[in-house]
């Protein structure tokens, strides 16, 4: 079968999990049992609204779903493709569970700056042969949309690609000296990043604690400097430990925020309760999301790094939500190691105490900001 037959039999099956809805009324929304797809995940993540009953999908949407899916921006885009791309979608979409497509782009973004070059399609297409076809060492963070591959992603060793990159930190990045860190600190600082130098904070990437004023501060190394040359803030365990800046999180916030667990709801998620969270009510969802922007006007020019962090949360049962959690826009190593461009990582969760536990795994900046 070829590549472009093998996707329109994809299409097919989403549109049969999609034949299989049902509504539910003791929970008030509509169901699936699907066999080829997590097709509520599909759903949510290319924020289509099945919840009403006139919602309608056929299988032009299904074929302008896989595309998406695969990396296009449409079908008629996919049936242009060059073989090469054809053969590489094919490719990341039977190996999902090794390595997710955002995290596959962020591999090449990265092996691109480190050799200075620009990948044409037959020589990205060698490079998945090489690195991933064959080999059993790598595991995505994200839990591949086809059912088939779960079993294989659940089995896989816990090795994420995204922080295997073959990224040399000690060789991309230079330490500044005492007197060059508190003037980074003082950059983050007006920028709404950071906290008080004496002020107690906690790594979520390693676990240690220290003193803030105890982080390291670096910068991209000269030959290095074309890919993202803003200072950043650390953590003092850097190179040994990647945390940055968004991995800190101070004690006296994190206890407060347990505090607010325990006297929210019962522990239970409810509507109301991301409501209270500042959570703003989508077509189905509820949504959450903050941004950054780093300006960089010391020393080397006007320009700036931005990123956003977003999280989605769709009901599926009752006090059980589907949470998405996504980073988008940053072409940091230090941001893309946790999923910077990526398309969402996902939970399912019943109580705030989850929800937290699962965001504080995700390095989240905005689970800090809820109590």
């Amino acid at each position: 079968m070829d590549h472009i037959e093998y996707f329109k039999l994809q299409a097919k099956n989403l549109l049969k999990d999609y034949e299989t809805r049902y509504f539910n009324p003791d929970e008030g929304f509509y169901e699936y049992s699907p066999k080829f797809f997590d097709i509520e995940r599909v759903f949510l993540d290319l924020e289509l609204n099945d919840d009403k009953s006139s919602f309608s999908f056929t299988l032009m949407n299904a074929q302008h779903v896989i595309a998406k899916l695969i990396g296009f921006s449409n079908w008629g885009a996919f049936l242009k493709a060059t073989s090469a791309e054809l053969e590489l979608a094919h490719l990341l979409y039977d190996n999902a569970h090794k390595i997710s497509l955002e995290e596959w782009d962020w591999y090449i973004v990265d092996t691109e700056s480190m050799n200075h070059t620009t990948f044409n399609n037959e020589t990205k297409l060698e490079i998945f042969k090489q690195v991933f076809l064959n080999s059993d060492e790598h595991r995505s963070d994200f839990v591949p949309y086809c059912i088939d591959l779960e079993e294989k992603w659940n089995s896989a060793p816990i090795n994420l690609t995204q922080n295997n990159n073959n990224l040399n930190f000690e060789e991309m990045y230079i330490e500044l000296n005492e007197q060059e860190k508190m003037a980074a600190i003082k950059d983050h600082q007006e920028q709404g990043l950071g906290f008080q130098l004496e002020e107690t904070v906690e790594c979520l990437h390693c676990g240690d604690r220290y003193k803030y004023r105890d982080v390291k501060a670096i910068r991209m190394s000269p030959q290095h400097r074309n890919r993202d040359d803003f200072d950043q803030i650390v953590c003092k365990n850097f190179p040994q430990c990647n945390g940055s800046i968004i991995d800190l999180m101070p004690l006296e916030k994190r206890n407060k925020k347990m505090e607010y667990i325990n006297t929210s709801e019962d522990g239970l998620i409810t509507d109301n309760l991301f409501e209270k969270l500042g959570f703003k009510q989508r077509k189905g969802y509820f949504e959450g999301s903050i941004g950054y922007k780093y300006e960089r006007t010391r020393k080397i020019g006007r320009g700036h790094n931005s990123f956003d962090e977003r999280i989605s949360a769709k009901r599926v049962g009752e006090n059980q939500y589907l949470i998405r959690h996504e980073f988008l826009g940053s072409s940091s190593p230090l941001c893309s190691k946790f999923g910077a461009g990526s398309a969402g990582c996902h939970a399912t969760i019943s109580s705030f105490q989850e929800f937290c536990d699962y965001l504080y795994s995700r390095q989240s900046v905005i689970v800090r900001d809820f109590s």
